[in-house]
């Protein structure tokens, strides 16, 4: 648990924080406090509260709001790509690489299926008979197998309500 005194000057470190007093080196080692201490966090965030009044308001929201994303942004392909140019995108175009395309997938699993099949790979997997036994003759088609055996479960689902 924390003593007062401790509490009294992380509340002064945050006045000072909030009114951009202190030297870089300070406010970075109290930036970093904040991350790691959660009781010097909630010192911040109530001094926060305290001198929300105290700052001034913030005149056009919105234009704010776009300055910042966009730097953000900027800064966020800078970081990226450091030599690269940066041109603005056109709207809704976007470069597309080869491995993202559809019909390379498509190409890469069926050669890896072929690849299987020869090998035999799939032979391996199931050693031994799998037991299936086809009868000659007149086969019912996979719709009318799935029409019986469901109306074979609700016959029975029907029955064991009626008792």
């Amino acid at each position: 648990m924390r003593q007062d005194g401790e509490l009294k000057q992380d509340d002064t470190r945050a006045r000072q924080y909030l009114a951009g007093e202190g030297s870089p080196e300070e406010r970075d080692a109290w930036e970093q406090r904040l991350l790691e201490d959660d009781d010097a966090l909630l010192s911040y965030l109530e001094s926060l509260e305290e001198l929300q009044g105290q700052f001034p308001p913030l005149e056009n929201q919105e234009h704010f709001t776009e300055n910042v994303m966009g730097s953000l942004s900027t800064v966020k392909k800078h970081a990226i790509h450091p030599s690269k140019e940066i041109r603005p995108a056109k709207e809704g175009q976007r470069r597309s690489r080869w491995y993202e395309q559809a019909i390379v997938h498509y190409v890469i699993a069926a050669s890896l299926t072929l690849i299987f099949l020869s090998s035999g790979v799939f032979d391996r997997l199931f050693s031994g008979e799998i037991g299936m036994f086809v009868p000659e003759g007149k086969h019912p088609s996979y719709s009318e197998q799935m029409m019986e055996a469901t109306s074979g479960w609700l016959d029975q689902l029907m029955n064991s309500n009626r008792k």
